[in-house]
């Protein structure tokens, strides 16, 4: 068993990202959603896109942002269904240029700008939470959630049937995402290793949470930020197994055992004792 302790939370940490691929990834996010609400509950298509118009433009609030860096033609060229809807479009890259934060005048380098962590990660998971505030604010909570997670699974079982997958040890999965965790800034955190098939995580801090905590509404950041790794965690084939107990939305820390079923059948997830000591003398 290796348990290692990985102290890396940064907020400050730079992402330098080509701003306008970029916010053509968090547009494109939108996009298998409403491809499978008008799948699934066609009939309130419209009024899902004015709730979520409505949302992102309260918290853009006239707000004035700096966009001209972006080379929008470049940003909409692979849209789909979003591809005429000019007025989401419009918001969603205001609301993403807003957390931003870049100064006016910013000019890109080799085609790059740097952002700030945190502000990086709120363009992109706050406009998570809107997508899911959204439809409770068609249906009601119970209804709203329940079309999400519906919504979702599509869009896993999409994701699996279209992935170039090649299966890794858990070690070496882990190991890769310890990597990018530490370089990203992304939070502070504990690592053990059990063997190369079986790995549990606590996440002391996280970046993630801290971009969604001053909503104060712990079940909706939990379900637009975490719940799609439970969903690919339980699903067949192609991922590793992920089991949560608890989260930062809710708790002091995140406890997250991820492991190969074929070589763990129903891995035992350790207590919740044995994980907040894991790493401390």
């Amino acid at each position: 068993m290796k348990v290692e302790n990985h102290k890396c939370y940064n907020t400050k940490a730079i992402h330098n990202v080509n701003p306008s691929e970029n916010l053509g990834r968090i547009i494109q996010a939108t996009e298998p959603f409403l491809k499978y609400l008008m799948e699934i509950k066609p009939e309130i298509e419209s009024e899902y896109i004015q709730a979520l118009k409505k949302r992102l433009n309260e918290d853009v609030d006239n707000k004035k942002v700096n966009s001209s860096f972006l080379e929008l033609e470049e940003v909409v060229k692979n849209l789909t269904i979003l591809k005429d809807k000019k007025e989401l479009q419009d918001i969603i890259s205001q609301f993403v240029c807003k957390y931003w934060d870049l100064p006016d005048g910013t000019k890109t380098k080799d085609d790059r700008v740097e952002i700030f962590n945190l502000n990086y990660t709120k363009a992109y998971i706050r406009i998570s939470y809107y997508r899911v505030k959204s439809f409770i604010d068609v249906l009601g909570e119970e209804k709203g959630l329940e079309l999400y997670k519906q919504i979702l699974a599509k869009i896993v079982d999409e994701e699996v049937r279209n992935a170039d997958y090649k299966r890794k040890t858990q070690r070496e999965s882990g190991e890769k995402s310890i990597k990018y965790w530490t370089e990203t800034g992304l939070g502070n955190f504990t690592s053990c290793f059990f063997d190369d098939y079986k790995v549990l995580f606590r996440f002391d801090k996280c970046v993630i949470h801290e971009a969604l905590k001053d909503f104060q509404d712990p079940n909706i950041a939990y379900i637009a930020s975490c719940y799609r790794g439970n969903v690919q965690g339980a699903h067949p084939g192609k991922f590793w197994n992920m089991r949560r107990t608890q989260t930062l939305h809710h708790a002091s820390f995140c406890d997250e055992l991820y492991w190969y079923n074929n070589v763990h059948p129903d891995a035992e997830q350790p207590s919740l004792e044995f994980t907040k000591n894991l790493g401390k003398e």
